[in-house]
């Protein structure tokens, strides 16, 4: 759990709210990393579209590929993916 006040799921309003459901994980809880940025609802709706545009958006690169490489970073940085 981060130390940076967030907001929980649920005092969330509006397009926060619609962003808690697309990134909570288990206990209602968001990602971490999108959760220290709940203070800030229109930088975490960019973060998000960054996020899609990323991972689903066209590339030369496959998903498969995609997704190993985030797997790959993750372990690298000891968190969880």
């Amino acid at each position: 759990m981060p130390w940076i006040r967030t907001v929980p799921a649920e005092e969330a309003t509006a397009q926060l709210k619609q962003l808690f459901e697309e990134f909570k994980i288990e206990r209602g809880r968001m990602f971490t990393p999108y959760e220290v940025m709940t203070n800030n609802g229109p930088g975490l709706a960019a973060v998000a579209q960054l996020n899609k545009a990323l991972r689903f958006g066209p590339s030369e690169i496959s998903r498969v590929e995609r997704e190993m490489i985030a797997a790959y970073v993750s372990a690298l940085n000891d968190c969880t993916f």
